[in-house]
């Protein structure tokens, strides 16, 4: 099951993206690390952002 938790706008993805490249982590650490800041509870895992800047999670 996946659930829609945030929209980002286009320049948040892109600013989003170049921190991925800059913070020296794997994208499943990076995306923990900002968990909390984007309200997903601790049942979902974050895959990533979709091509219409929606953060894409799955139900673990």
């Amino acid at each position: 099951m996946t659930k829609d938790f945030k929209t980002f706008e286009a320049e948040e993805a892109k600013n989003i993206r170049e921190e991925i490249c800059n913070s020296n982590l794997d994208l499943e650490a990076f995306f923990e690390t900002k968990r909390e800041e984007w309200g997903v509870p601790n049942n979902f895992v974050i895959v990533g952002i979709d091509a219409y800047y929606r953060l894409f999670v799955l139900e673990k």
